[in-house]
């Protein structure tokens, strides 16, 4: 019975490795759109648990998150809102 799991979770484990990138890849996506929020809310679920993404997926994620939340303080400076954008953040 104990190998059956310990099977079970070998085969699952890429999986879901594969799943958290495609978290990574969504986030990117939305912020090449312009969607700086909805990326960030990926990028935050991808690294949820870093250690379940290959080393690529986990430098984009924080490296795209960065970006988010500079062009995110970005508009809030331009609406003249950073006091809101600093409590969020």
């Amino acid at each position: 019975m104990m190998s059956r799991i310990i099977l079970l979770a070998i085969i699952l484990l890429p999986v879901y490795s594969i799943s958290q990138s495609s978290v990574v890849t969504t986030g990117i996506v939305q912020f090449e759109n312009g969607n700086y929020e909805q990326a960030l809310e990926k990028f935050n679920q991808a690294l949820q648990d870093p250690s379940a993404l290959k080393e690529s997926a986990r430098f984009n994620a924080w490296y795209y998150k960065g970006k988010a939340l500079v062009q995110e303080y970005a508009i809030a400076v331009n609406s003249g809102d950073t006091e809101q954008i600093t409590q969020k953040y």
